[in-house]
């Protein structure tokens, strides 16, 4: 095994399904009593893993996971052989191979026959070329006569594929450059970096491609292009002309599956962004009529949609979906492994949609969940974000003694934690809240808050996220209505 952690964390990611299929095909095969089998059952159990614990009744330990681990990984592979064309495919390939050295020229053909029809629906060039390489070897074998007949349309099929794999690959370093540029500055805005995206990657001279994937990243490459430029309608314009390729290839949506609804997202956000409200109701609708068929793509769906959702509720005030999302988030929580970051920023969206929905009790319970987190060095911008949101609320509702208290905690807080400079900000928002209660202010105060409320804003559109920015503005109608 390499590090020791891989094998736990292997386990973690298997679904109850999976789990069990592992289950019955060890006991299948006679392992119910084995070590590998009952080092997988104790690792299930554990909640942290603890290498000391299994050291203790493994005495072969190493060995022992080394064996599991490839035990697991050649059993979800017949897990998924039946529900993946892609593994069919490969295993299509294979079968042809054996077949042809055992000279069973005619059941290898049949095999390549069903390889190329699946690589066709699944757009695989790579996997077409593969096959046209087999076909060839195997009209040799039957004869030099009947290979020279072929041989015309071999090597059509061989261009075209290239061309494919050629055009594919050639938009795939264009989208992996820009949503570099995407996760790193999100929109330009400097001219010269306008100037300079314009002059290296002009999508002016592009040629749509036929082929489906080969299509799929064109258009996800234009949509990263305009959003770069700030040209968000153009953006939003070829996010769903991608979708739309996946929705003319339901086998290959249903294949990668996962990557259809990150694309889906996508194109949700930049509608937001472009105030599209109509196409996000649209969109999102799209979204949730998905039915994932495992555990990976379900974690994927609900991840991808819940964070629209809320968002949905917060751009258009509309709360009467807010109990129902919110226990939608806690089912997902607990259901699904989500990397913390995503996990802290969902608990902020929470908080803010009930803010907005008046249920401050409960937005103060999230805000609380964020604060208790041990695992967020790579989110303290959120862990900021909710200590400002949570002030604002306990000032809202508690007497002045706890609010009075709250500041002093927070004050110590952001000194143990970060650098002054980080938190000039919020060190400046402690010491103005603490001058403007107890509540309620008079005209000038809330004037002299309102001010420095849109401060927040626009520090936390730039520094923090979006979401933030939507906790001010939201709380922003709760206090001046």
């Amino acid at each position: 095994m390499t590090p020791r952690k891989d094998l736990f964390k292997l386990v973690k990611t298997l679904s109850r399904s999976e789990k069990r299929y592992f289950t019955l095909d060890a006991q299948k095969g006679g392992a119910k009593n084995s070590n590998y089998f009952s080092l997988f059952k104790a690792i299930n159990a554990m909640k942290e893993y603890d290498e000391t614990d299994l050291k203790g009744k493994f005495p072969n330990l190493s060995m022992d996971k080394s064996y599991l681990y490839e035990a697991i990984l050649k059993s979800m592979r017949d897990y998924r052989s039946p529900k993946s064309k892609g593994a069919q495919l490969k295993q299509h390939i294979i079968d042809s191979k054996f077949l042809y050295e055992r000279g069973l020229l005619d059941q290898c053909a049949n095999r390549l026959k069903t390889a190329k029809s699946i690589a066709h629906d699944l757009a695989d060039s790579l996997a077409l070329l593969e096959i046209n390489r087999e076909e060839r070897k195997l009209a040799k074998t039957r004869g030099i006569n009947k290979f020279n007949l072929k041989f015309d349309d071999f090597k059509a099929v061989k261009e075209r594929e290239i061309k494919n794999i050629n055009d594919e690959f050639k938009y795939f370093d264009i989208y992996d450059y820009l949503i570099s540029e995407v996760q790193t500055k999100f929109i330009y805005t400097q001219e010269a970096d306008r100037n300079e995206l314009q002059i290296k990657y002009n999508p002016d001279g592009w040629e749509q491609p036929e082929n489906s994937l080969s299509r799929l990243r064109f258009f996800l490459s234009k949509a990263l292009y305009y959003h770069l430029l700030g040209r968000a309608p153009l953006a939003s314009e070829y996010f769903q002309k991608s979708a739309r390729v996946w929705d003319e290839n339901e086998i290959l949506k249903k294949e990668e599956f996962s990557r259809y609804i990150i694309n889906l997202s996508n194109a949700i956000a930049v509608s937001f962004l472009n105030k599209e409200m109509d196409t996000v109701k649209l969109l999102l609708q799209k979204l949730r009529n998905q039915n994932p068929e495992n555990f990976f793509a379900k974690r994927v769906k609900f991840i991808n949609i819940i964070k629209h959702e809320i968002n949905y509720v917060l751009e258009t005030k509309d709360f009467s979906d807010a109990n129902y999302l919110e226990k939608e988030v806690e089912k997902g929580i607990s259901k699904f492994i989500i990397p913390v970051s995503s996990e802290l920023t969902l608990m902020l969206q929470t908080a803010v949609m009930l803010m907005g929905a008046g249920d401050f009790g409960s937005s103060k319970n999230w805000l609380k969940k964020m604060m208790s987190f041990k695992k967020y060095e790579d989110r303290k911008d959120l862990q900021k974000a909710a200590r400002v949101l949570n002030l604002l609320l306990v000032a809202e509702t508690e007497d002045y003694e706890v609010v009075e208290l709250l500041i002093r905690a927070y004050d110590r807080y952001f000194k143990k934690n970060f650098k002054l400079e980080e938190v000039e900000f919020e060190l400046n928002f402690l010491s103005i809240i603490k001058n403007l209660i107890p509540f309620p202010m008079d005209k000038k105060e809330e004037a002299e808050f309102i001010n420095y409320y849109e401060q927040i804003a626009s520090k936390y559109q730039t520094n923090a996220s979006y979401l933030s920015v939507k906790a001010w503005k939201e709380y922003k109608d709760a206090i001046t209505k």
